[in-house]
């Protein structure tokens, strides 16, 4: 039917105009419609939190607060092996000006948005996939039990993903070009900032994928390619690279013990149980049929003419996805089988298998639509969307059940000693006596000092020490030792050992000695008997320090919904910002859309941060000072410059050939 200019009737009204139209290479329709998902499952996390008081609740985030605070007071070595998602706060925070407690929380939301938008870009990208299954990916993807898992609980897990996956697009896309090389391994080196455990994780991927990729790359190189324009080549080159700078910042230049990396011995004994509850959460009996529907949704799409670098892309993305999904089959069965394999870990890190998924709900929807009406739209939509919510119905609802307003009274009481340290702690360490007994004594102490670390003040975070154990032993001079008559008790004792490393030392310097009530009740019960004048506010009793009455404290701070969901778009954009440059150039010989590199490069971006970040606070800086807003724009001008100066993204790019075609097969 051809339109003709003036005409007003309903059929060739703003429906079918805006089905026609297309922004960027992509239909507008796609873009509203990806922008609504995209919203929407931010907004669904967010949600979870009371409206006007968004705070910490979990485990690990607590961890990841402190650190962001620690990040540019004192050596970058305090956080530990894994510096990427501090340094990136920390330099995003430079911008985006919040409370960094609220600044954790709503990042992770975001990034599990970012994840989701940088798997579908990378599979719509190298299989010449409708423009459709981006956003029923990203929904999909984002709402995935997994994904659910990891916002709250494996935050450091979340952002590696994120930049893992954005350097595999990168790199199946490179067409052996060294720039494009080098921004995966760039990419692949920001991801072992990140989580370096993982890491070697992707590393046993990426050998499996050289591995798979050792016949492609035995006929290459008898036509005379060069080594690393070969998908072997390449992503030997680059994870290798990455994995070794990564390694050499982190146990050289921060100087982290190798020893510290990592440590399962007060969770072994349930390493087993969280496998089996992480394979359930996920329905295996939804997920696994959705995602062999996605498999050969991908193999029937796949790219059967055009160039020879289209076809490549496709192989070389569907090798690592095997590879990758290998391992996690092979780690999670491991879990299931043996008490001492983290097999949890293994499912929860594998974009692969909720992508399938993903693809699957859309070769679905597709399937319904090979001949398009108006009621064939409507079940497709609606096979769609009930499908989504099924299979994300159990990561939501783990989220809001873990997701509780923070009515603990221990925050007062440790609000009130980061007063006190403010107005009198005089750049002195502070003790904290925790008192827990029987075998949940070594997690609960390892979870209470990340939330009391995580509610000083930032210039205190750095010499805030941990004494478990009893408070007429600190007195002593001697840590708490148990008899070791259980395996939590060695594990304990080992704790102690290591706290009083660091404590004995602090003592000697006059260190300030603190209890808070709530987490250690009996100590605090005898001091107060001992002495009552020494308790200077509700539930906090200073041992030893300068004796002040704290008064009535100022109101703390609210961070509500509203200027939550405000930061966690700020933060975005700036990630997408800093990263288009960076995609528009790498995936440059793919002919992108703008939505594609709209999706990809806020995870681009994610890991020039943590690049940048890095370099900024092992430098000594302050990424969330006036240099890291210096350091935001630098990047963002070069992204620009980038962005201009690279080549043009092609508006319509044109799909190869299926086989076998399907008739009214939407585009």
């Amino acid at each position: 039917m051809t339109v003709r200019a003036g005409d007003r009737r309903s059929s060739d009204g703003w429906p079918s105009r805006l089905a026609a139209t297309r922004w960027g290479g992509a239909p507008a329709l796609v873009w509203l419609v990806s922008g609504a998902v995209a919203v929407a499952a931010v907004a669904i996390y967010l949600f979870a939190y009371p409206f006007h008081d968004i705070q910490p609740a979990g485990f690990d985030v607590h961890a990841y607060e402190w650190q962001a605070k620690a990040v540019g007071h004192g050596s970058l070595s305090v956080v530990g092996a894994r510096p990427g998602l501090p340094v990136m706060a920390a330099l995003l925070g430079s911008v985006v000006h919040v409370d960094v407690a609220g600044q954790i929380v709503v990042l992770m939301p975001m990034l599990g948005l970012v994840l989701a938008l940088a798997v579908a870009a990378g599979l719509r990208v190298a299989f010449r996939l409708s423009a459709w299954a981006l956003p029923v990916v990203v929904a999909l993807m984002a709402l995935y039990p997994g994904t659910a898992r990891v916002v709250h609980g494996y935050q450091a897990s979340l952002l590696f993903m994120v930049i893992a996956t954005a350097g595999v697009a990168v790199l199946v896309l490179a067409e052996g070009r060294t720039g494009r090389l080098l921004a995966a391994g760039a990419l692949f080196t920001a991801a072992c900032l990140t989580h370096v455990v993982l890491f070697a994780i992707f590393a046993a991927i990426a050998g499996l994928y050289v591995l798979l990729s050792v016949p492609a790359f035995l006929r290459e190189r008898r036509d005379g390619t060069p080594v690393l324009a070969t998908d072997a080549g390449a992503a030997a080159a680059t994870v290798l690279s990455g994995g070794v700078l990564g390694a050499a910042a982190i146990y050289g230049w921060l100087a982290v013990r190798p020893g510290s990396t990592i440590n399962t011995s007060n969770v072994v004994n349930v390493l087993q149980q969280r496998t089996l509850q992480e394979v359930r959460r996920i329905r295996p009996y939804l997920i696994g049929p959705l995602a062999v529907v996605g498999g050969l949704f991908l193999r029937h799409e796949r790219p059967a003419a055009g160039p020879p670098r289209v076809q490549r892309a496709a192989r070389a993305m569907a090798r690592f996805g095997a590879a990758w999904l290998a391992v996690t089959v092979a780690g999670t069965v491991a879990g299931l089988i043996r008490e001492s394999v983290p097999g949890h870990r293994f499912l929860l890190f594998s974009p692969p298998l909720p992508a399938l998924a993903g693809l699957g709900v859309a070769g679905l929807g597709a399937l319904i639509l090979r001949w398009r009406s108006a009621v064939r739209i409507v079940a497709a939509v609606a096979v769609v969307v009930v499908l989504t919510v099924l299979v994300a119905a159990g990561g939501v609802s783990y989220f809001y059940n873990r997701t509780y307003p923070r009515t603990d009274p221990v925050y007062g009481q440790l609000r009130a000693a980061g007063v006190y340290l403010e107005r009198y702690g005089d750049g002195l360490p502070v003790v904290f006596v925790l008192d827990r007994r029987g075998a949940v004594a070594v997690t609960s102490v390892k979870f209470r000092s990340y939330v009391i670390k995580g509610e000083m003040p930032a210039d205190v975070v750095a010499r805030t020490l941990i004494y478990p154990g009893k408070l007429e032993d600190l007195e002593a001079g001697r840590p708490t030792i148990l008899p070791e008559t259980a395996s939590w008790e060695r594990s304990f004792n080992t704790a102690s050992r290591q706290a009083w490393a660091q404590i004995e030392p602090a003592l000697r310097e006059g260190a300030i000695v603190m209890i808070a009530q709530r987490f250690a009740a009996d100590p605090f019960r005898a001091a107060i008997a001992r002495d009552p004048s020494r308790r200077i506010a509700p539930g906090l009793y200073l041992v030893r320090g300068p004796l002040h009455a704290l008064g009535v404290l100022p109101p703390a701070p609210r961070f509500g919904i509203v200027p939550g969901a405000l930061s966690a778009a700020a933060m975005f954009l700036l990630l997408a910002l800093v990263g288009f440059g960076a995609a528009r150039t790498a995936l440059a010989g793919a002919e992108p859309t703008v939505l594609d590199l709209v999706a990809l490069s806020p995870a681009v971006g994610a890991g020039l941060a943590v690049l940048a970040g890095f370099l900024v606070a092992a430098a000594g800086g302050d990424p969330r000072g006036p240099l890291g807003l210096v350091v935001m724009l630098g990047l963002s001008v070069g992204s620009a410059t980038l962005a201009r100066s690279g080549r043009r993204v092609a508006p319509t790019p044109e799909r190869p050939a299926r086989s076998p075609a399907a008739p009214g097969r939407v585009a």
